[in-house]
């Protein structure tokens, strides 16, 4: 999963989607700056908790969860993939349609 929280109301939610409040402190709009040891704590903890489910689960979960959250698809997924299914009619996907089935 793609992860692009960097605003304090998208990490807050994040953290409690995730069932990990105890991390919500943990942003640098809260004084945590990256690479410090709070916040690849938090890092570790999101890894661990993303790797407990499969991405179907988190689609799912962060569906309705406006978090800036989002599968990392490869190009066979991202053709059926509901937000590029539609650009086949206007050709605009068709260079990488072609190079994904190849």
């Amino acid at each position: 999963m793609a992860v692009g929280s960097l605003e304090f109301k998208f990490w807050r939610l994040l953290c409690e989607t995730l069932d990990l409040s105890e991390h919500i402190d943990a942003h640098w709009q809260r004084g945590s700056m990256p690479n410090t040891a709070e916040s690849k704590q938090a890092e570790q903890a999101m890894i661990e908790k993303f790797a407990s489910q499969t991405m179907t689960y988190w689609e799912e979960l962060f569906a309705e969860v406006d978090a800036c959250v989002t599968p990392v698809l490869n190009l066979t997924e991202a053709q059926s993939h509901p937000l590029f299914a539609h650009q086949d009619e206007h050709q605009a996907t068709a260079s990488w349609q072609v190079t994904a089935g190849a």
